[in-house]
Formats: C-alpha cells, structure tokens, sequence
C-alpha cells in the first residue's frame, strides 16, 4: 500500500493516457502534474498542479491522504482556474504509475472532469 511520501515526487508525474474523453485537453499527454505538501498546511494534504492544453494553470488544493486505503481521496476541492468544486482520488498503480480521477462533487459537465494515468519522471 502507497505511503504518503510515495506521492511527492519532485520532478512530477508526466500523464501518459487519459480517458473520459481520451483526448481531453484539460490533462494534455506529456504535460507534468505536480503533486506538492499543501499550502493548507493541513495534516497529510497535498495540491494537485498541472496546466492544460491552453497553458491555464490549474490547482485543486487540499487533498487529503486516506492512510487505510493508501491513495489520495478528497470530495470538496476547489480549482483555482474556475473555482468549481472536485471529488479527487489519486492512487498509485501496482506498476508504479499514478492513476488520477477528477470529477464534480454534483452532478454537470466540465472541462476539469476527467481520468488520466502519469508516470515518474516521463518514466
């Protein structure tokens, strides 16, 4: 089961696949996702940070780690390029790679939503 320090990675995680839809321009294929301690300061939290296809910065902050489950899972982040609010797990796959789920915390339709998988480093 992943620890928390298993996400951080400094050199990021470069997204290899998406899909819902696979070609979504929101999490563009080689762009890197960061994932960094959070600047809420809140106990095992971190921000997600990637731009999209547009070179528009996004940061969904505040994700919780679920130390039972070994992933990263939260249903109230806020994105700071729309403001709208996010259910957001992120898990790290038997192979080593993320594999990351965004979508709204209520029921609609947006860009941000999505699922995508990144490697280590491009790795």
């Amino acid at each position: 089961m992943a620890k928390f320090d298993d996400f951080i990675y400094g050199p990021g995680w470069k997204i290899q696949w998406t899909q819902d839809p696979v070609d979504n321009p929101t999490y563009p294929k080689t762009n890197v996702v960061l994932i960094v301690p959070s600047a809420t300061k809140l106990f095992q939290t971190v921000d997600l940070i990637w731009v999209d296809d547009q070179w528009q910065r996004h940061d969904l902050m505040g994700i919780p780690f679920d130390d039972q489950k070994g992933w990263l899972s939260g249903d109230k982040c806020v994105d700071s390029f729309n403001g709208a609010t996010y259910k957001v797990t992120v898990q790290i796959t038997p192979t080593g790679q993320l594999k990351g789920t965004v979508s709204l915390s209520s029921p609609g339709i947006t860009p941000v939503a999505g699922t995508w998988g990144a490697d280590a480093n491009g790795g």
